[in-house]
């Protein structure tokens, strides 16, 4: 592990090291008034907690919530994905335990776990909007629902002190899905590096993680595509997994030899989709770009996400694609073995791949040739 970045010694007579903010994964300043060394140890253990995802005991019991979410729950959580390990720790230190971290379980009841949410749902920002969404909050809900389960099964408490507590409903978000004109455009007006991703995100269907993360390795001879991982925004910085978000996720993706054609035009890297020092792409700065290709394709704001379902909804709608067809391409259903390796299987997995690059590649937008845009309905 690197050590942590040092400062010039401060007028106050402070020592001051940089380490990271275990609940943001942002970085921060830690500060002593004993040594430098004092301050670098205190940045280091930062390190080692937004790595590990928990902290010392701190002399505290199993009984505390704190206690046991350190020797039960975390080693628990050890075998789950990088994002759900990532979500527990920002939830269980930003938050579950400095409210309640130092509680017994007996001391622990329904009202006082409400009083909690009810407490979070109050906290504002300067501006006074509110610091969490009913989506963050409910993320932290289904963190302290986890715990509390597990307590129950090692028979630390008999009742399910969550049962009844209530946090406001997730806010319902409008998804979209472009039209294949939209598609091109988007695409057009996309810098170099930023048509790959989004050839693999709007053409094939994949995840903005899987499209940073993809290799070369990972597409065979004969234009069939399987991820082997994917990049993830990760407290401390972005990282490739070799891990994806579900079973599904690796069933293999038969892809257009035009979309292998252009992904190949001046490839230098390992990655399919690098960024332009040749290094993976970060999920984060691929919106960037679509926001910018956006505006200069003069449509409307896409999510990396809103790819994926235009992916499908042009399967289903213009091309007319059977839902089970789609819902293979789109790896939303597991697919069997036997028609995986299936010659006729990968054909006509194929050939709708291909018809569809034909279809998103010749669209032009319906006002130009005053067509009725119900005929455009993607």
């Amino acid at each position: 592990m690197a050590p942590p970045k040092r400062s010039k010694p401060r007028p106050d007579g402070r020592y001051q090291a940089l380490g990271i903010d275990p609940a943001t994964g942002k970085r921060k300043a830690f500060y002593s008034r004993i040594s430098q060394a004092d301050a670098d140890a205190k940045a280091q253990q930062s390190r080692r907690i937004a790595k590990a995802g928990f902290t010392p005991d701190l002399g505290l019991p199993p009984d505390t919530l704190w206690g046991f979410y350190v020797h039960s729950a975390w080693p628990t959580f050890e075998v789950l994905s990088e994002n759900w390990r990532s979500q527990v720790k920002w939830a269980m230190v930003g938050y579950i335990a400095p409210a309640l971290g130092r509680k017994r379980f007996s001391e622990l009841n329904r009202v006082t776990i409400q009083a909690f949410f009810n407490q979070l749902a109050r906290l504002t920002n300067e501006d006074g909007t509110p610091t969490l969404s009913p989506s963050s909050i409910n993320r932290i809900k289904i963190v302290l629902s986890r715990i509390v389960n597990l307590a129950i099964d090692d028979g630390l408490i008999q009742t399910n002190i969550m049962r009844n507590v209530r946090t406001a409903p997730n806010q319902r978000t409008t998804r979209r899905s472009l039209r294949p004109h939209e598609l091109r455009a988007l695409y057009e007006a996309a810098p170099d590096y930023g048509q790959r991703v989004i050839l693999l995100m709007g053409f094939c269907g994949l995840r903005v993680g899987e499209a940073c993360g993809l290799m070369w390795s990972d597409i065979d001879e004969k234009g069939v595509l399987r991820p082997s991982g994917q990049v993830l925004q990760l407290p401390g910085g972005a990282r490739r997994v070799e891990t994806l978000k579900t079973p599904t996720s690796y069933n293999p993706v038969p892809v257009s030899p035009k979309v292998i054609s252009r992904l190949k035009e001046g490839a230098t890297s390992i990655f399919v989709a690098p960024a332009r020092n040749g290094a993976h792409l970060l999920p984060n700065n691929v919106q960037r770009m679509l926001d910018e290709a956006c505006k200069d394709a003069g449509i409307e704001r896409v999510r990396c996400h809103e790819l994926r379902h235009t992916f499908i909804s042009i399967l289903e709608n213009v091309l007319e694609v059977s839902q089970t067809v789609s819902c293979e391409l789109s790896r939303k259903v597991l697919t069997s073995a036997t028609r995986e390796y299936s010659r006729s299987w990968l054909e006509l997995r194929m050939q709708k791949m291909s018809e569809y690059f034909e279809v998103v590649m010749s669209a032009t937008d319906p006002a130009d040739i005053d067509t009725p845009r119900s005929d455009y309905n993607a």
